[in-house]
């Protein structure tokens, strides 16, 4: 690996981010010499949506719910 290079982490959750895994958002956040990526059946574009992550969608999610009370249960 290259001095330039970032580590590449991969995080897969089953939502991305419920409020209550608040934690797993403040855990990436401190891996500074990371390039994160994150994959999900369902992401949320909530406060934890950050830009600097790399999001890997489903093919089967049309929209991005911005609050966890637009998810279909």
């Amino acid at each position: 690996m290259g001095k330039d290079e970032k580590i590449k982490v991969l995080y897969l959750f089953d939502r991305y981010l419920n409020s209550t895994m608040n934690w797993a958002e403040r855990w990436m956040q401190h891996l500074t010499g990371a390039k994160i990526f994150i994959a999900a059946p369902l992401i949320i574009k909530n406060e934890y949506y950050k830009p600097q992550y790399n999001f890997i969608k489903s093919p089967f999610q049309y929209t991005l719910p911005s609050s966890e009370k637009q998810v279909p249960r």
